[in-house]
């Protein structure tokens, strides 16, 4: 049974839900790494700054630190920038996989009625073969 332009249909919209499926686990890898440098970034920033804070450090280790705090800092702001984006990536990508999917839905269910349909008509056309065998000449 061929079901021309909704067979085509069908398989248009499964492509295109596994690639929006293939895009969500990509967005979500990306917000995981960005997520992660936040926290080394962060993680990093502690330690020097503990590092600084110790009392047999002498001056030349607080004034080192003194003069990378900005660039610490901005690292740090820069990583939850990207993190920002990229959970903003994510949550694109879950629309456009929920959007995929409930296209890919919608047509299947037309997909499955019509076929229903075409199998319905073919039993009908069978019986009416059947019952023509069976009918008493005149």
């Amino acid at each position: 049974m061929n079901l021309g332009p909704l067979e085509t249909l069908m398989a248009l919209r499964k492509r295109e839900l596994e690639k929006t499926e293939r895009d969500l686990a990509m967005a979500v890898a990306l917000e995981k790494m960005a997520s992660d440098a936040v926290k080394d970034a962060e993680q990093r920033y502690l330690e020097e700054r503990e590092f600084a804070s110790r009392p047999e450090c002498d001056d030349f280790v607080v004034s080192a630190f003194a003069q990378w705090m900005p660039q610490g800092r901005a690292t740090i702001r820069a990583a939850r920038q990207n993190e920002q984006r990229a959970a903003a990536d994510r949550a694109l990508a879950q629309t456009a996989m929920s959007m995929a999917r409930a296209a890919h839905r919608a047509v299947e269910i037309v997909y499955d009625e019509r076929r229903a349909e075409v199998r319905r008509a073919e039993l009908r056309k069978e019986q009416q073969q059947i019952d023509e065998l069976w009918r008493p000449s005149a």
